[in-house]
């Protein structure tokens, strides 16, 4: 039924040739054909949020929670943690949990889901033998809208503005969000965790 209804909303709502082609692209020629940016502050990112195909993807998961790039963006982090975490997941837990970055009470009901909580919960599926899910992060106060503010105000919208639900007895963990542009965002996720003892490898993001 799931699948039938997919195609029936496809056939009444065409999707645009960007996003088929999106679609159609393997992780491997997607991790080739797009800019990248270089680590900083702990947040390691898979694409340029420069690149207008990526800003697409980023707006397919984060507004029509698609499916296909969900997959496809879920494998391209698997394999980024891997490849920066690699001596943690050979020495050190034996697992890592991801945390993802929580939505707003008000973009939970507006959008009935959290973008960053559906690729941790797709990847924690694919590799259950390597990441638990970890949603130990709430946000407890409405916040303006990073994409509205400028880069002064988005560095101080979110203070105080998350909350670590509890203290856990695993060692550290790594957070998950769609897109970071100054940083502010992990930054204040951190702090929360750091509150709660709770220590954090860094961040991994579709784009910066």
């Amino acid at each position: 039924m799931g699948k039938l209804f997919e195609k029936i909303i496809d056939a009444l709502f065409p999707k645009e040739m960007s996003v088929l082609e999106l679609e159609k692209m393997s992780p491997i020629q997607m991790a080739n054909a797009f800019r990248k940016v270089d680590s900083q502050n702990e947040i390691h990112s898979l694409f340029s949020y420069k690149d207008r195909k990526i800003k697409i993807l980023v707006s397919e998961i984060k507004h029509h929670q698609n499916k296909i790039l969900i997959e496809k963006t879920s494998e391209l982090m698997i394999e980024k943690i891997l490849e920066i975490f690699e001596d943690d997941l050979q020495f050190g837990d034996h697992k890592i949990y991801l945390v993802p970055i929580p939505s707003s009470n008000s973009r939970l009901n507006e959008r009935g889901y959290n973008p960053s909580e559906l690729i941790v919960r797709k990847i924690c599926e694919s590799r259950t033998d390597l990441f638990s899910y970890a949603p130990i992060l709430k946000k407890i106060r409405e916040t303006k809208r990073q994409t509205n503010l400028q880069r002064s105000e988005r560095l101080t919208n979110l203070v105080g503005a998350f909350n670590a639900t509890e203290k856990n007895n695993f060692g550290s963990c790594i957070l998950i969000d769609d897109v970071s542009t100054t940083g502010a965002t992990i930054s204040e996720a951190i702090r929360a965790l750091q509150e709660k003892n709770i220590f954090t490898k860094g961040a991994v993001v579709i784009a910066k």
